[in-house]
């Protein structure tokens, strides 16, 4: 098999940019809200985050994934500077299926060790390399990521990821009746009922 790049992944968790955006700028407008700025200045403050925001929301939901007979090169954002792995530091390659929780590393083993280019519940690249340092990274097909770097040499561990990472309750579920998803687990509804105090407390601080 040639050494020229034979895999080439890019996935963007927009679901990720989006929350992080809005979230974003609800904080900004509680700050600003409580700091007594209004106006002109306020709505300034405020699309200057969402701008902002929306950059870098950008760049940190976007996972780059490029794999050739030398090595792996993975990296953040749609272009930009990317990590350089070479083949012989790679102990291992498999795959994983996270849940939305696992994305922001929960669940997953601690390790400051551990890096994560995950943007997106599902389909993940892992990464074990000769230094002890773990990664993870979203991808659009992790089998033929693990399949191809196997051909190379590198031993592949797919299908043999702990339970953990696979068998985790969603913490939200589609609606029984209607279009949409619903809270199904206690995080899902501590998470809405957060949402809708800083909504209520974001009304209370802009209409003062």
């Amino acid at each position: 098999m040639s050494s020229e790049d034979v895999y080439t992944s890019v996935v963007t968790g927009w679901r990720s940019a989006f929350a992080g955006v809005v979230g974003s700028m609800c904080v900004t407008a509680v700050a600003l809200g409580l700091a007594g700025i209004s106006g002109p200045t306020f709505e300034a403050a405020l699309g200057a985050i969402a701008v902002v925001s929306a950059g870098l929301a950008g760049r940190l939901a976007t996972a780059r994934l490029l794999i050739s007979g030398d090595g792996v090169r993975v990296g953040a954002g749609l272009r930009g500077r990317a990590r350089w792995i070479p083949r012989e530091r790679i102990a291992s390659i498999g795959t994983a299926h996270l849940s939305w929780p696992a994305v922001f590393g929960v669940g997953l083993p601690l390790s400051r060790l551990m890096t994560r280019l995950t943007v997106r519940p599902g389909p993940t690249v892992t990464l074990s390399l000769t230094s002890g340092e773990r990664l993870w990274i979203s991808a659009a097909n992790p089998a033929s990521a693990a399949a191809l770097l196997a051909a190379f040499g590198v031993p592949s561990t797919a299908g043999g990821e702990p339970s953990i990472m696979t068998n985790r309750r969603p913490w939200f579920g589609p609606k029984r009746i209607g279009w949409g998803y619903r809270p199904v687990t206690w995080q899902g509804w501590a998470l809405t009922l957060s949402l809708a105090v800083l909504v209520v407390a974001l009304s209370i601080v802009l209409g003062s």
